[in-house]
């Protein structure tokens, strides 16, 4: 979640202080990750709110991992327009290979690690890749817009527009680990792969029917 999330952080100013920020603010956007994807999976705020020792280990060396991506892609790849083109493309790639992963860690299995992630998620990989750019798309733009309102627009502005956009990110934050959540259960469930080691799963018909069957 956190390198596909660096991956859309608008690039209109390259300081190092805006990206020193902007690292944290990934950081601190991928975290909630741990939460909202086991409230997605069950529903349950009890369990979602328990801090699973074997969920907390493998959630910690996602993290890990996705802070070192976005730590390479901030600070050391050439900031160009093609860059940032390539850059925006690998990165939405790497968080749909990635997704099994983050909801696998989130859900305590340890089967689900990076290379059987990218195995699950690739054989569906067109549909989840198109389905993360437009699920994402509409709020990103409105985000890209505040951003360049706050670089660009008048100073009168700026705390207005940064107030908002920090609600929006908020909302966005949620959008954006639910839109790998289903990408990942959807894999999961057409190809018979359990992302979690228990049940209390809500499963994804269920969802689309309205309901709260448990899997």
């Amino acid at each position: 979640m956190a390198f596909t999330i660096a991956s859309r952080q608008p690039r209109l100013d390259g300081s190092p202080i805006r990206l020193a920020f902007g690292f944290l603010k990934t950081i601190g956007i991928t975290v909630p990750g741990y939460w909202v994807v086991r409230w997605l999976a069950t529903r349950d705020e009890r369990f979602a709110a328990t801090v699973n020792p074997e969920a907390v280990r493998l959630f910690s060396f996602y993290l890990l991992v996705n802070v070192g991506l976005v730590a390479i892609q901030l600070f050391l790849l050439p900031r160009t327009g093609i860059a940032s083109l390539i850059s925006f493309l690998a990165g939405e790639a790497i968080g749909v290979l990635f997704a099994a992963w983050a909801v696998g860690a989130a859900l305590g299995n340890p089967r689900i690690g990076p290379v059987q992630s990218a195995a699950l998620m690739v054989r569906h990989f067109v549909w989840n890749f198109v389905f993360f750019v437009v699920a994402m798309l509409p709020l990103m733009a409105v985000h890209y817009a505040f951003a360049a309102l706050a670089i660009l627009g008048p100073k009168l502005l700026l705390w207005p527009v940064l107030v908002v956009d920090s609600l929006l990110i908020a909302w966005l934050t949620a959008l954006l680990i639910a839109i790998s959540y289903f990408a990942a259960r959807r894999s999961a469930d057409l190809e018979g792969v359990a992302l979690t080691p228990g049940r209390h799963i809500v499963a994804v018909n269920e969802l689309r029917r309205g309901g709260p069957g448990i899997s």
